[in-house]
């Protein structure tokens, strides 16, 4: 019997299905959403993890299925592999702010929500890592995140992937 030695982690970067992507850092005003789509293709996506990263007091956020955007809408974000020796195109692609045609329905009954922490200089900032759990995406789905400024001003917001294929 042969004994594994490596994780599933170890072995998704050696064989170049791992990758991470982001949405641009932006200032939302107040009530201003970044939403991501992402379209799974021909296999299953184990999103690893979300991190939110901002200067907002607050944030909420909330995934949606079944939505629908208008083709071609949107800015498509660069996915990189994990494993920079290896150039693969990924089988699933991750759209920033395409226009909404059908908004697709909540998967949790509220939006989640993120309060900032007061830094020593009197600033609000947010870097928090959300789906800790990790969140599979099984073949042909759609799903879309979208995340809002909450706070009462404009703040600077970045959102950081994380997934690898389901190996």
């Amino acid at each position: 019997m042969t004994v594994r030695n490596e994780g599933l982690e170890v072995a998704a970067i050696k064989s170049g299905k791992s990758y991470f992507f982001d949405a641009a850092n932006q200032t939302l005003a107040s009530g201003e959403t970044i939403d991501v789509c992402l379209a799974v293709k021909d296999l299953e996506l184990y999103l690893r993890s979300i991190i939110i990263d901002s200067n907002a007091d607050q944030i909420s956020w909330q995934v949606y299925a079944g939505h629908e955007i208008t083709p071609g809408s949107g800015t498509q974000l660069a996915i990189n592999n994990r494993n920079t020796a290896v150039i693969q195109k990924p089988d699933f692609e991750a759209i920033q702010d395409p226009t909404i045609t059908t908004p697709g329905t909540p998967i949790f009954p509220v939006p989640r929500v993120i309060l900032g922490q007061q830094a020593f200089i009197a600033a609000s900032f947010i870097y928090k890592q959300i789906l800790t759990g990790g969140y599979i995406l099984s073949k042909n789905t759609n799903i879309r995140m979208e995340f809002k400024n909450d706070s009462t001003g404009a703040s600077a917001v970045s959102v950081l992937f994380s997934a690898r294929e389901n190996i």
